[in-house]
């Protein structure tokens, strides 16, 4: 919040002085005014430019996330099925407590502490490299790291989930098996190398990076405001699109009354 006081220094009429200075408030403008809902939906990415997001032997995912509840086991946020998922909760975690799942390999272990706030906005960021070695941010801050499998990810696959069967499946932002995300999403990232704490602390960075970034190959910032379609923003084309009728919600982020 900004204040700009106005004096009238001289008039061609009497002032009171008590009239003599105004106060304006200006309030610096949010980053962020429109989001995704997602609950009981989901989207697809129709890969016309596939090979931005395959053989990614290095890679850092991002996500703004708002989750009302986790009332179910899994909660679905984005990848592949049985290849390369992030999700949270499992049969015996904690529902709220992000997990990456590369293949067979689950990571990290059971941790009740590392479960994330509901009705709230959190960043969240893994960085992953073909060797398995993984970090999991939260709110910028490093929550685990360790080793997740192994092998380059590949993601550019378009399967309807109506056609998904064991074998094959397809990239989804918010579902998989009919596991879905009950809440917002934003800010919804793929990067083609390892970013470092540094740059996922940068100012801002939660809520906004140039489209241009090098190593951005895909962008979908949930700020349509319209429509069933969630735009690509990195320029490679790799448009979402929405299973259900999109709905979209008002806010501001990052906040300015604080």
């Amino acid at each position: 919040l900004y204040v700009l006081p106005v004096t009238i220094v001289r008039a061609t009429v009497p002032v009171l002085e008590s009239r003599r200075t105004f106060y304006y408030l200006f309030r610096e403008g949010a980053l962020i005014n429109v989001v995704g809902e997602m609950e009981k939906n989901y989207l697809d990415v129709n890969w016309v430019n596939a090979d931005v997001v395959n053989n990614l032997t290095a890679m850092t995912v991002e996500a703004l996330v708002y989750a009302r509840d986790f009332d179910r086991e899994i909660s679905t946020l984005m990848g592949i099925e049985g290849k390369f998922l992030l999700r949270f909760g499992d049969a015996t975690y904690n529902p709220g407590q992000l997990q990456v799942v590369n293949g067979s390999t689950k990571f990290p272990d059971k941790d009740d502490s590392k479960a994330i706030p509901t009705n709230e906005w959190v960043h969240i960021a893994v960085t992953y490299q073909s060797t398995g070695e993984i970090c999991i941010y939260v709110n910028g801050v490093l929550q685990s790291e360790g080793k997740c499998g192994s092998g380059a990810v590949n993601w550019g696959t378009y399967v309807p989930p109506y056609l998904e069967t064991a074998s094959k499946r397809g990239f989804h932002i918010g579902y998989s098996d009919e596991r879905y995300f009950a809440g917002n999403l934003s800010e919804v990232r793929i990067w083609n190398r390892v970013l470092s704490a540094d740059e996922i602390n940068a100012t801002n960075h939660f809520y906004w990076v140039d489209p241009a970034s090098d190593g951005l190959v895909a962008y979908w910032k949930f700020d349509d405001g319209e429509g069933n379609t969630v735009r690509d923003h990195s320029g490679n084309g790799n448009d979402a699109r929405s299973f259900a009728t999109m709905e979209w919600k008002q806010v501001e982020l990052p906040r300015t009354d604080k």
